[in-house]
């Protein structure tokens, strides 16, 4: 556990953030655990609704969702953040 703290504090030192606990811990975890099934390992989302016991939309919505957030810390490999067509 010092090491974990450690870390984060050579880190994250001086900043504000913030770190959920709980349903929302399990919930984020989870759902990134899902993405990663989804896009490493090519498991369908249909194979997932067992196994997490959602409906196949819910396991939809959760990929979008990690799909987006995934995106925003790619970098930008053809100038769009430019916010210029050339």
């Amino acid at each position: 556990a010092r090491r974990v703290v450690y870390s984060i504090c050579e880190h994250q030192g001086g900043t504000v953030m913030y770190l959920p606990r709980g349903t929302i811990l399990k919930r984020a975890m989870r759902d990134a655990a899902i993405f990663q099934e989804w896009r490493d390992k090519g498991v369908k989302p249909a194979d997932m609704v067992g196994k997490y016991d959602l409906s196949s939309q819910t396991i939809y919505d959760i990929i979008a969702r990690q799909r987006a957030l995934h995106r925003k810390s790619e970098p930008d490999l053809f100038g769009f953040d430019e916010g210029t067509v050339h």
